[in-house]
């Protein structure tokens, strides 16, 4: 119809565009030709759409799930590709650095390592769209092997001395920290400082033969003794010197108080008069010989001082609150039996 006429006329060439009186004589120009289609819109009201049914929502969460799962996947076997890349292009940095010096790790040693991560990097940038993040994983553990050995001795050349100072000023101090406790302390028990005092020696005789074994070795060799070990045996020696150390010392018992003098002859004389007369018994004379016969109850400022003190300070105590006429309370068994006994006597 009219648009088909409409759209073939758009921008179309000249007809003649195969000579153009403008172009040298012997060329020809070309134009390019375009159409232009245009579409029409139609608006309509579709209304709410309609509800999903248990099936459907069933359907679209376990395809969810399905989709979310693979986008996990994929992450973790980008993450691990990543991982094992970043792996090659470090260590090839580090053992070019490390064969310069060439203490911890001989040139054949290098060059084996390098030949590994080469190997592993051109397999790396083939085809390797269906490899699973696991068979990544496991080809840098395989990877690490040599390269990592050698980057641990250029550390531990540095961080192994070190270690061992520590431990043998370790050593020292708790030797004199034993001796210190031992004069100071003397509610620690001689078993406790027994084993202390073997603790200290099996560290001792322990770095000393792992120190020997590591001066017998060469450089590039693998190590007698880790840095990491010795200070682990550092921090279990003093945590052992700790211990001991803060063993507090224990708070004396309480013991019971002895009777004074007067208190003694007091409960003689209660004894004595114990048994009340019988004209007595109904005017409370009961009650009066019941607490002539018992004791006196302690002051209670005396029964706080015998928690904290040892018996000789309470027995001063006790002197010195008598003295002071704070056991006043102390008396008084024995002035009820003068009492009863001048009665007596009045009968």
């Amino acid at each position: 119809g009219d648009a088909d006429d409409k759209d073939a006329a758009v921008n179309e060439a000249p007809a003649d565009h195969k000579k153009d009186a403008t172009a040298p004589a012997g060329t020809t120009k070309t134009y390019s030709k375009y159409h232009k289609l245009v579409f029409e819109t139609v608006a309509s009201a579709l209304g709410k759409p309609a509800p999903m049914t248990a099936a459907q929502i069933k359907a679209a969460s376990k395809r969810l799930v399905e989709l979310a799962e693979k986008d996990r996947q994929r992450r973790e076997r980008d993450d691990a590709r990543n991982a094992l890349e970043a792996y090659i292009y470090e260590a090839k940095d580090k053992l070019s650095s490390i064969a310069e010096g060439a203490e911890v790790a001989l040139p054949e040693q290098v060059e084996a390592a390098l030949a590994v991560l080469n190997a592993e990097e051109e397999w790396l940038y083939e085809e390797v769209s269906e490899v699973a993040a696991s068979e990544f994983k496991q080809r840098l553990e395989k990877v690490r092997a040599d390269p990592d050995a050698i980057f641990e001795r250029a550390t531990e050349l540095d961080a192994r001395p070190k270690a061992f100072s520590e431990c043998l000023a370790a050593i020292e101090f708790s030797r004199t920290k034993l001796a210190n406790i031992s004069e100071t302390m003397p509610w620690v028990k001689n078993e406790t400082l027994a084993d202390l005092e073997k603790d200290i020696n099996g560290t001792d005789a322990w770095l000393q033969e792992h120190m020997q074994k590591q001066a017998s070795l060469a450089k590039h060799q693998p190590p007698a003794v880790r840095s990491a070990d010795v200070e682990a045996r550092t921090k279990i020696l003093i945590k052992r010197l700790a211990h001991v150390s803060s063993i507090p010392k224990p708070k004396p018992s309480a013991t019971p108080k002895k009777d004074s003098k007067k208190e003694k002859e007091a409960k003689s004389k209660g004894t004595a008069e114990a048994e009340p007369e019988p004209e007595q018994a109904g005017e409370g004379g009961a009650g009066k010989g019941k607490e002539s016969a018992g004791e006196a109850p302690l002051d209670p400022e005396l029964e706080q001082v015998l928690e904290y003190h040892s018996a000789e300070e309470v027995l001063e105590k006790a002197e010195e609150d008598l003295k002071a006429g704070k056991a006043a309370k102390d008396d008084a068994p024995a002035k009820d039996a003068g009492k009863h006994k001048d009665e007596k006597d009045e009968l």
